[in-house]
């Protein structure tokens, strides 16, 4: 069997086709890929674009591979074998011939778009009622909270919704101070669309169909910075690691806010801070939120010559944090969760307290160090809830500290 690639195409940009030719056998198809003709030499390949040639070989040795497994048990080969081996090879979905424009068959979140629009209202609730508009509103409720966790990672194919997945969403839904049931409804709305997909016969990973555990609100792991801790984040020496430094920048902004992620990356503007404090409208609740700017926050704006620090991502960023706790040796050994990539779950043990640190920590450390020092109103305003009982889940001083207050009560009269 014979391979080789081909540029087709009338205008300055061509199309990369990939042809098998071998007596009498001679077929060939477009792969999906495009290139400037002034990039295309006589070896058939890219000049100068040592990554997309990688592409090509790695198709050429998957095909071969494919063919000599697949000719020796009798499997037709022909341009469709052809054509699914490409699609296969690319993650594309095998129906995608012709549809350029159709990215719902590839993407979740336009996939959701789509069956709501033109699905939902012939999609039947019980015997006798179909979805109502009420229902379909929460649907793209869910479906807007999908995008916006798209936007910290990645746009996810309907292919690749597999367990891991699902539990990456899930902890993005944590650090939006979202309670387990309602993320347990968010993820069974995701698994609803991607069974929505497969009933279209779209290609969709089976794996989204995995069993994943979602901690109960009250069991979540009750892990926060002190006074002391967050000093010794300050006075961190970070000179030679200007990527940690950012980082730190906004952790600080963060402990001295009680921001939520999403607000903190990427809803927060210099515009909001004006004179004395931050106004700013949050992502989650979409509540005004007033709250004083603290002098570490000045100390951040002023190394940043006024401006805010430059940008980083959600996930590096959760990263970047228990390196820079890690540095503090902030490290006593804590109960808490982690993620287990091995078993696909978070596993309870007793960990370095770094290792547990998230972007949550920051929002749990202020509620925790002005619980009591402040009326409760004005910690559920700075922190945009609308009644106490956040504020008590997110108090975590644990029955150690409380002793310590005690014994510090017995001793010193205070």
């Amino acid at each position: 069997m014979n391979i080789k690639y081909i540029l087709r195409g009338t205008k300055d940009i061509g199309k990369v086709y990939i042809r098998l030719y071998q007596s009498g056998f001679d077929v060939s198809i477009p792969v999906g890929l495009s290139l400037e003709f002034s990039s295309w030499n006589k070896l058939k390949e890219a000049s100068d674009n040592e990554s997309f040639n990688l592409v090509l070989q790695k198709l050429k040795v998957d095909i071969l591979e494919k063919f000599n497994s697949d000719y020796g048990i009798g499997v037709i080969i022909d341009k469709d074998w052809l054509k699914n081996v490409v699609s296969l090879h690319f993650n594309r979905d095998s129906k995608e011939e012709n549809l350029s424009n159709l990215s719902y068959r590839i993407y979740l979140s336009d996939f959701c778009d789509f069956w709501l629009k033109n699905e939902a209202k012939k999609w039947k609730v019980s015997a006798r009622k179909y979805m109502d508009d009420g229902l379909i509103s929460q649907y793209e409720r869910f479906a807007t909270i999908l995008k916006s966790y798209e936007k910290s990672s990645k746009k996810i194919k309907l292919s690749e919704v597999d367990q891991e997945e699902l539990y990456n969403f899930v902890s993005f839904l944590e650090d939006e101070d979202y309670n387990s049931s309602t993320i347990n409804r968010h993820v069974t709305r995701l698994k609803f669309f991607c069974n929505r997909a497969l009933e279209l016969n779209i290609n969709v990973n089976k794996g989204f169909n995995q069993r994943i555990f979602i901690e109960d609100t009250k069991d979540a792991e009750d892990v926060y910075l002190n006074e002391v801790e967050i000093e010794s984040i300050l006075k961190l020496d970070l000179s030679d690691h200007p990527k940690l430094n950012n980082v730190r920048d906004y952790f600080i902004i963060g402990l001295h806010s009680g921001f939520r992620i999403g607000d903190l990356l990427e809803n927060l503007k210099l515009e909001h801070i004006k004179g004395d404090f931050i106004e700013i409208k949050t992502q989650k609740t979409g509540q005004n939120v007033v709250i004083p700017v603290h002098d570490e926050i000045r100390k951040v704006l002023k190394r940043n010559f006024g401006f805010l620090p430059p940008k980083v991502d959600r996930n590096s960023y959760n990263i970047d944090i228990k390196t820079i706790c890690q540095l503090a040796e902030i490290d006593e050994m804590v109960y808490g969760s982690k993620f287990d990539k091995e078993k696909l779950r978070k596993v309870y043990s007793y960990y370095k307290k770094y290792e547990l640190i998230t972007s949550h920590v920051a929002r749990k450390s202020i509620a925790t160090m002005y619980y009591g020092k402040l009326p409760n109103e004005v910690l559920c305003s700075i922190l945009g809830w609308s009644n106490e009982a956040m504020l008590s889940f997110y108090n975590k001083t644990s029955k150690q500290d409380y002793a310590k207050q005690f014994k510090n009560y017995i001793e010193n009269g205070k």
